[in-house]
C-alpha cells in the first residue's frame, strides 16, 4: 500500500509557507532540521524550531506530510485489529506541532461530526497552523471546508499530560525523546506509564510513533514494557501477544522498527531530492496500546515480522519474527515476506501464510 499526501493538505501548505523564502533557502534550512533531528537530537528538547520561521517553513513543506503518512500507516494497523478505534469522539494529540496526526485521523476515519479534535503543544504558531490546515481539510460542513468542525488547541509545556477524563484516540508522535523518558533527569518509563494511567480515561487508545533509531526505538520496547507490567493496558499492535519485549535482552541492541511506501508529492520532492530524501520507502516505530483490563486476542498463533530477509548458515535465507514474546528465526521465510507483515504459523501442509503488513482496503488511504 502507498501512502499519498492528499491534494486538499498540499495546497493548503503551500499557501502557509513562506513563499518569498527561496528554495535554496528552503533545502538548506530542511538539512539543518534533519540533523536537529538526528546528530544533534540531545538539544531537540532546548529547542522550540516551530518558533523559527525557517525551520517552521522546512517542517511544513517536508516533515508534515512525511509524518501524516506514517500516523496514517499506524492508523491502518490500529483498525485492522481493534476497529473500535473509529468510534471514538474524541481525538487528542499531544506535542501536535503542525497537526499531522489529527490531519490523518480526519481523512482516514469515517466522517464523524461529533469528533472533536483537541490539540496540545507549547509553540502557538504550530497550533495556529495546525486549527488552519484542519479547519481546510474537507469535512462535514455543506460546503466541505471543515469550518464546523470541532477543534480546540491548548499552548502547553509536556509533561505533565492533561487530564482527558473520557475516552479518546490520544496520539503522542514524536514525543519520548522531548519528554526526556529514560533520561536521569526526566521519567523512567514506568513512571511515565503510571503517568499517563492516571491522566487518560479506560477505553482510550494511544499510539506512540517515533523515529526508527536504535535510541527512540529501544526507549519505546521499555516502555512498552512498561505499559505490559502496568496490567492496565493492552498491546494491539505491533506486537502480537502481551508479554514483554524479547530485544531488549538481547546484546546487539536490536529495536522494532518497519518500512512502508510513501509517495512524495512534487512539492515535497523539490526540498527532499537535493538532500537524498526522496526515496519511496520510509520507516517508523510505533507502539498502540488500549487502557483496557482484557481485549480479545487478535493475533492468536501468529508472528510478526521484525527483519529484513537474511542469509543464514550454508546459503538459506531465513528472518526473524516475534510470537509470544520471543524472537524466532524462520527458515525458510515465506515469498515476498516483508517487515511488519503479520505470519501465520500453523497452516495445513505447514506451510505459512502471509498477511500484508497493510491490511487495510485500499479505498482507505
Amino acid at each position: 500500500m502507498i501512502y499519498r499526501t492528499p491534494e486538499s493538505l498540499i495546497r493548503t501548505l503551500q499557501e502557509v509557507v513562506d513563499r518569498k523564502v527561496p528554495l535554496g533557502k528552503q533545502i538548506r534550512a530542511l538539512e539543518e532540521l534533519f540533523s536537529l533531528f538526528t546528530t544533534e537530537r540531545a538539544d531537540l528538547h532546548r529547542t522550540s524550531y516551530l518558533d523559527n520561521p525557517k525551520y517552521r517553513n522546512a517542517y511544513l513543506r517536508y516533515h508534515v506530510p512525511l509524518n501524516f503518512a506514517r500516523a496514517a500507516c499506524v492508523l491502518a494497523q490500529v483498525r485492522a485489529v481493534f476497529p473500535e478505534v473509529d468510534r471514538l469522539d474524541n481525538v487528542v494529540d499531544l506535542g501536535a506541532g503542525p497537526g499531522s496526526a489529527c490531519l490523518a485521523t480526519m481523512h482516514n476515519l469515517p466522517e464523524n461530526p461529533a469528533r472533536q479534535y483537541t490539540l496540545f503543544d507549547r509553540s502557538r504558531a504550530a497550533l495556529k497552523i495546525a486549527r488552519r490546515l484542519l479547519e481546510a481539510s474537507p469535512g462535514p460542513s455543506p460546503d466541505g471546508s471543515g469550518s464546523k468542525r470541532r477543534i480546540r488547541t491548548h499552548t502547553a509545556t509536556l509533561p505533565p499530560v492533561p487530564e482527558i477524563p473520557s475516552a479518546a484516540l490520544v496520539w503522542m508522535c514524536m514525543l519520548l525523546n522531548e519528554l526526556s523518558i529514560d533520561d536521569r533527569r526526566g521519567q523512567w518509563p514506568a513512571e511515565f506509564v503510571a503517568h499517563v494511567t492516571d491522566r487518560i480515561a479506560p477505553g482510550s487508545v494511544l499510539i506512540l510513533i517515533e523515529p526508527a533509531q536504535r535510541t527512540a526505538g529501544r526507549r519505546l520496547l521499555e516502555v512498552h514494557d512498561a505499559f505490559i507490567a502496568s496490567r492496565e493496558w493492552k498491546v494491539l499492535a505491533p506486537c502480537t501477544h502481551d508479554r514483554t519485549c524479547p530485544l531488549l535482552g538481547i546484546k546487539s541492541r536490536p529495536w522494532c522498527h518497519f518500512h512502508f511506501e510513501w509517495h512524495q508529492h512534487e512539492y515535497v520532492r523539490r526540498v527532499a531530492a537535493p538532500l537524498g530524501l526522496s526515496s519511496p520507502r520510509s520507516s517508523l516505530a510505533f507502539l498502540a496500546v488500549v487502557r483496557a483490563a482484557s481485549a480479545q486476542p487478535r493475533f492468536r498463533g501468529k508472528a510478526r515480522v521484525i527483519g529484513d530477509i537474511m542469509k543464514i548458515q550454508n546459503g538459506k535465507q531465513g528472518v526473524y519474527v516475534c510470537q509470544d514474546g520471543t524472537r524466532k528465526e524462520l527458515s525458510p521465510p515465506p515469498r515476498s515476506s516483508r517487515r511488519g507483515d503479520i505470519i501465520e504459523t500453523k497452516t495445513d501442509g505447514g506451510h505459512h501464510r502471509l498477511v500484508p503488513w497493510q491490511p487495510i482496503d485500499k479505498k482507505r488511504t
